[in-house]
C-alpha cells in the first residue's frame, strides 16, 4: 500500500512540475513596444509608447504570435483627436516569420477590401515598417499582400530608411554629409515627431540650427 502512495504522490509531483513548466514557458509579461501612426494630416509618422503583453522579451522576440499581437495593436485608436492607425480595418494580419539570420520579418496579411488607396497604402506600409524595426536585431519587413489587389512593388524587403520622416534630404547629399534625427512638436504640443535632416558630419552646431 505504501509504494502505491508513494508512486501515485511520485507520479502527481512529476505532473505537477511538468505543468508548472509549460505554464511558465506561455507566461506573458508586460513589454514597451513602440507603435508608428499617424498624425491626422497624414504627413508623418508619430511614435507612440505603450506597454503589451507578449510571450517574450521585446529585445528578443522569437514567436510569430508576438510579432501578431504588435501589428493588431497597430489598428487600435489611441487618440482620435491628435492620431489615427495607419491599418485599414480592412487588413487582417494572417501570419509572420522571423528570420534572425537575415534580420527580417516577413509578414502575410489579406484584406476584405479588394483595393486600398496609395495614400492608405504608403500610411500601411510606413506603419507596419517603422513599428517591426523597432525590434532589436530586425532590420526590415518582407510583406506579403495577400489578396489585396496592388500596384506597389511587394517583391523586396522594406527597410525602415524608406519610410522615415525625410524632409530636408537633398539630391546633393555626399560622403560628407550624415542623415541626422531631429524632433519637433506636433501642432497640438502632445507628441515628439522625429524627422530627418543631412548635415555635416559630426557637426552639432548645425545639428542645433536643423
Amino acid at each position: 500500500i505504501m509504494d502505491r502512495v508513494r508512486l501515485i504522490i511520485y507520479k502527481f509531483v512529476i505532473v505537477s512540475i511538468t505543468i508548472f513548466v509549460l505554464l511558465s514557458c506561455e507566461k506573458k509579461s508586460e513589454q514597451v513596444v513602440t507603435l508608428y501612426y499617424s498624425g491626422l494630416d497624414k504627413m508623418f509618422f508619430v511614435p507612440i509608447s505603450t506597454t503589451l503583453k507578449i510571450s517574450g522579451e521585446i529585445e528578443n522576440i522569437t514567436k510569430a504570435k508576438d510579432v501578431l499581437a504588435i501589428l493588431d495593436e497597430l489598428k487600435v485608436s489611441r487618440d482620435s483627436r491628435s492620431l489615427t492607425s495607419c491599418i485599414p480595418q480592412a487588413i487582417k494580419f494572417e501570419s509572420a516569420k522571423i528570420d534572425k539570420d537575415k534580420k527580417e520579418i516577413e509578414v502575410f496579411l489579406n484584406s476584405s477590401k479588394e483595393r486600398l488607396t496609395e495614400a492608405e497604402e504608403q500610411l500601411m506600409i510606413g506603419a507596419i515598417v517603422n513599428t517591426i524595426t523597432e525590434i532589436k536585431g530586425i532590420e526590415s519587413v518582407k510583406i506579403y499582400p495577400g489578396n489585396l489587389k496592388s500596384e506597389m512593388d511587394y517583391s523586396e524587403p522594406i527597410t525602415k530608411d524608406s519610410y522615415k520622416n525625410i524632409w530636408f534630404v537633398d539630391d546633393n547629399f555626399n560622403a560628407k554629409n550624415s542623415v541626422s534625427s531631429i524632433y519637433w512638436l506636433s501642432k497640438d504640443k502632445k507628441y515628439f515627431v522625429p524627422s530627418y535632416t543631412q548635415i555635416p558630419k559630426k557637426d552639432i552646431t548645425s545639428l542645433l540650427r536643423a
